[in-house]
């Protein structure tokens, strides 16, 4: 490894352990705070041992090099300095609960809107309470608006608010009149409708202060007479508020609901039925006229409705749900019917009677009110429901941005929670037309509420001159990257500069040369020693025999011719045998030659060379001085000489 690389393990290796010094240091510190503060007698002792280990702890955490940066949970932040000059975390979601269940003022506006809790019974049709058998109408709240619309034939009044038939009108079919108590006091006072001048003058100071608690308190005080056995009961008649006249009506007809040709005539029809056909509704000419409600309105405080339930409509909000730091309104998404409503009267009419709202309308009628004129109480049956308030009771009007269209959308869900948006209205079936505004708050100390992050866009509520507002913005941004705690500068250490020292150039290491291997010396194998050629033994010359000469030829040249054939004959077969012996002698050349090649041999010394002494007493020097006489060639010699040398019996030779 170079020697720089191992100098910066080392100082890393230092520092890391210089690190895990200081926090083993700073562990036993805590260990031996916790150990003192529980051994401490003196809660001033114990202050002090707590205030340095907590500044410590500050310490550690904001300036420690252990840690490259101070990280908190998402869901702290950070207070205000507490007694001991430090910042606590606390969390966030403090800041991003939900306000409209937190703040009074603003949690008790919500709750209002909690129609199950603070009604607790139908609103369509309300006979949520059983008395003697019969059916009664039992919410707590009044409903604003609502009216009986009557199915009466021509010639009616069709005014539910008329006074109900009587025993003159028993043959007529379809009864006449409406659902007014038509009781006349012994003064001759009517018992309804009475003025609510008269009832604020005989109730006084101490009675309700509103004319709808006067109404209610004036119902749930009367004595009804059961119409089974003409006893007095504990039984309530539902009321009417006429706030136009400022007159309070008392119903002895506490059905609110008679529908199909079964048990009733629309116009007429079928004929031969006692009663017509009536329904609730909500209209135009009666939005801000008339407050149905039951006796128990007035039940323990008459005027408690006032800010216990829903009464008007809420202007520049939405109902919604309270999720992640944000109220997210209801709309189409959510909703059990939504359709585009031309105008806002459009969308209150439709929360009151879609048929998902709050209703206790019998889905049967007893066959005996046909007969009898004065079965004015609803009986309780089996077929007879009990909403409790639940049910598609609230509705959002607004203005849809992709369609460009208003929506009337209805929901089931308990809201907890208003989005402020411009120009959108909150509805409930409970309530009236009129708008009013969401509760002020406080600019000055409401803490701005952001939402999460969807598709880029974050839901901020505020509060601008003391309205909530609530806004969108963009959140899509770069993350901002916390530079890492970076200890003090040091200045390096350098290491002293030495020369760099070269490695001693070294002749390349040759392979040692190997003396090649020799074969074992073999002595040469030496031709054979060829011995010269013997003289063949010359005999005596005889004398020639004369032979006479044959006819043809010439005196003197016969033998000479002779002599010429013989002589050529026996100079062929001379070449013929030198030739031989020199093919042989050359191939023992070639083949000692190769011998010696092979084996590479070296020549022996001289003094141990054999010797072969040639002809002529001179030491033989080669193969070609053995076969040759010494004084001869083969290739310079005539004829004449080699026949003198082999003799002219050469001819008998086997060549």
């Amino acid at each position: 490894m170079p020697t720089e690389s191992r100098s910066i393990l080392a100082r890393a290796e230092e520092t890391r352990c210089r690190h895990l010094s200081r926090l083993l240091r700073a562990g036993l510190v805590f260990l031996l705070c916790d150990v003192l503060t529980s051994c401490l007698a003196t809660p001033e002792l114990q202050n002090t041992v707590i205030r340095s280990s907590k500044a410590h702890h500050l310490q550690l955490l904001f300036s420690s090099r252990s840690t490259p940066a101070v990280k908190f949970p998402l869901d702290a932040t950070l207070s205000a300095p507490n007694s001991f000059g430090e910042q606590e975390a606390r969390s966030v979601e403090a800041v991003k609960q939900n306000p409209w269940a937190t703040t009074t003022a603003f949690a008790d506006f919500m709750k209002r809107f909690n129609i199950p809790q603070v009604h607790g019974s139908g609103i369509f049709v309300d006979l949520g309470r059983d008395t003697e058998g019969y059916r009664e109408v039992g919410g707590k709240c009044p409903v604003f608006g609502k009216a009986i619309q009557m199915h009466q034939p021509a010639g009616y009044s069709n005014n539910f608010l008329d006074d109900a038939p009587t025993s003159n009108d028993a043959s007529k079919k379809p009864l006449p009149g409406g659902f007014n108590n038509p009781q006349v006091y012994t003064s001759g006072q009517k018992f309804s409708p009475i003025d609510d001048s008269l009832l604020q003058e005989r109730l006084g100071t101490a009675g309700p202060k509103t004319a709808i608690g006067r109404c209610a308190l004036y119902a749930y005080s009367t004595i009804a007479v059961n119409p089974s056995t003409n006893y007095t009961s504990t039984y309530k008649y539902p009321f009417v508020y006429d706030a136009v006249s400022r007159k309070c009506y008392v119903l002895s007809v506490s059905a609110q609901l008679l529908k199909g040709e079964k048990y009733c005539s629309v116009n007429g029809t079928p004929s031969g039925l006692t009663w017509a056909c009536f329904e609730p509704v909500k209209e135009k000419s009666t939005a801000r006229a008339l407050v149905y409600g039951s006796a128990f309105v007035a039940e323990g405080n008459p005027d408690a409705w006032q800010s216990a339930c829903p009464n008007d409509a809420v202007k520049d909000a939405l109902f919604g749900k309270w999720e992640d730091g944000q109220c997210v309104p209801f709309d189409t998404k959510t909703s059990v019917q939504s359709d585009q409503a031309t105008n806002k009267e459009e969308c209150w009419k439709r929360v009151f009677a879609n048929p998902l709202v709050a209703s206790d309308a019998p889905t049967t009628y007893p066959e005996a009110a046909q007969k009898n004129w004065n079965d004015f109480w609803p009986v309780h049956e089996q077929s007879s429901p009990k909403s409790g308030g639940f049910g598609a009771n609230w509705a959002n009007f607004y203005l849809e941005k992709e369609s460009g269209e208003t929506i009337c959308a209805i929901f089931d869900q308990v809201p907890d929670c208003f989005a402020p948006i411009t120009g959108a209205v909150a509805y409930t079936a409970l309530g009236s037309s009129t708008e009013v505004n969401l509760p002020q708050c406080d600019s000055a100390s409401f803490i701005p509420i952001e939402g999460p992050c969807n598709n880029c866009v974050q839901v901020v509520t505020e509060c601008v001159g003391n309205q909530f507002d609530q806004t969108s913005k963009a959140c899509c941004t770069e993350p901002e990257i916390i530079p890492p705690v970076k200890p003090p500068v040091e200045p390096p250490v350098e290491p002293p500069v030495e020369p760099p020292v070269e490695p001693p150039v070294e002749p390349p290491v040759e392979p040692p040369v190997e003396p090649p291997v020799e074969p074992p010396v073999e002595p040469p194998v030496e031709p054979p020693v060829v011995e010269p050629p013997t003289e063949p033994s010359v005999p005596e010359p005889k004398p020639p025999v004369v032979l006479p000469p044959t006819p043809g030829e010439g005196g003197g040249g016969g033998t000479s011719g002779d002599e010429t054939v013989e002589k050529e004959g026996s100079g062929g077969n001379t070449a013929l045998i030198a030739g031989s012996v020199l093919g042989m002698i050359i191939i023992l050349a070639l083949v000692g030659t190769c011998v010696g090649l092979y084996y590479r041999k070296r020549p022996l010394p001289p003094t141990e060379r054999p010797t072969v002494e040639a002809s002529g007493g001179r030491e033989v020097e080669g193969p070609s001085d053995v076969a040759v006489p010494p004084d001869h060639s083969w290739w310079g010699e005539g004829e004449h000489e080699t026949e003198s040398l082999l003799g002219s019996r050469a001819v008998d030779a086997e060549f």
